[in-house]
């Protein structure tokens, strides 16, 4: 009897071991298609909203389209600088990391200004969003008014702030969580009416800027403050009016004022235009170092940077955009948020 019992039980065993692994089985296979259908899903979904947003993009083809045509030979001389900017860039890169440091990051023995996951992208000195809001509410209508102040071509339009909201579904769903690769939290527009606008405005951009130099992780060493050559006198003054232009009494032409991060320069005949939904645009992002002196911000120079005490440094970012696409892209932002939703953007 006490064997049979045993037999008993162990097929009883063996019976609910084959049962739950055939649950297993089922549920296995059944997340296996839901996934399936959930990619597929989305990937018809994006298709269709990426439709819905080319068609509203068509202005922008017909706009450019012309452009391209007539100024062929620009857009190419304007491409190539671009192209060696962001060769520098690269080498840069290489050079301050190499191979060992790469490895170093990947793996968290160590920190570097260059993302790993986001292509080599730089960083931020702020680390947290909270920061990063604090910096851009001291610099933003600073910045902005010190572009509108050396610019020479166009006209500048203010742009606010990047919502909060964004800035955390950004951080979330393209930086793996990490803030400081938040690059245009602070940011304006030079809208221009020619390619000819554009190639003065890089010849002046050019002459203020130096690529991707100063790239340590400390804003500044203690030590000797510098007297910074650009002030500003409030935000109130007359002569700092958005878009006018100014005299360059206040930026050394001889000295670079702006760190360059990146360059995407979308106007560059070899730019797959897929990646942007049909929309074209110049984008640099620089950094920018300053203090704070009886509430005002004073910029400085990089030649100053190591040995200003106080400094503090933001990347900021500056679109150049023709002023046909400009007011173009107004009626389509609602498509485009819509397209970057369904890209998990």
């Amino acid at each position: 009897a006490f064997e049979y019992a045993m037999r008993h039980k162990e097929d009883d065993v063996w019976t609910v071991m084959a049962v739950t692994r055939g649950v297993l089985y089922a549920c296995s296979a059944t997340m296996l298609l839901a996934s399936i259908v959930i990619v597929v899903l989305n990937r018809s979904r994006l298709r269709t909203v990426r439709e819905s947003l080319r068609r509203h993009m068509r202005f922008f083809d017909e706009v450019w389209a012309p452009l391209a045509e007539a100024h062929r030979d620009s857009l190419r001389s304007i491409a190539e600088r671009t192209r060696r900017m962001e060769a520098r860039l690269i080498e840069r890169r290489r050079r301050d990391v190499g191979l060992l440091g790469w490895l170093a990051v990947s793996t968290g023995l160590r920190r570097s200004r260059y993302s790993v996951h986001s292509g080599g992208k730089v960083r931020q000195l702020a680390q947290g969003i909270e920061e990063l809001y604090a910096e851009a509410e001291e610099l933003s209508s600073q910045f902005q008014l010190w572009v509108s102040r050396w610019n020479t071509v166009g006209e500048v339009r203010f742009g606010s702030v990047k919502a909060p909201s964004r800035a955390i579904q950004k951080t979330v769903r393209s930086y793996q969580r990490d803030a400081s690769l938040l690059s245009d939290v602070v940011r304006c527009t030079v809208v221009v009416e020619s390619v000819e606008e554009i190639g003065a405005w890089l010849d002046r951009f050019e002459q203020l800027s130096e690529v991707s130099e100063t790239m340590s992780l400390t804003a500044a060493s203690p030590g000797p403050s510098a007297r910074p050559v650009a002030e500003f006198h409030g935000l109130d003054s007359p002569d700092l009016e958005a878009g006018s232009h100014r005299s360059d009494s206040d930026v050394d032409k001889g000295c670079a004022w702006m760190n360059v991060t990146s360059v995407k320069n979308r106007y560059d005949p070899n730019f797959d235009v897929e990646d942007s939904a049909g929309y074209r645009d110049l984008s640099v992002c620089v950094e920018v170092g300053w203090t704070m002196r009886l509430g005002r911000v004073h910029f400085v120079p990089l030649r100053d940077w190591p040995h200003t005490e106080g400094l503090r440094r933001h990347i900021c970012e500056i679109q150049v955009l023709f002023r046909q696409l400009f007011e173009a892209k107004k009626g389509v932002h609602r498509e485009y948020i819509r397209f970057r939703n369904a890209a998990c953007q």
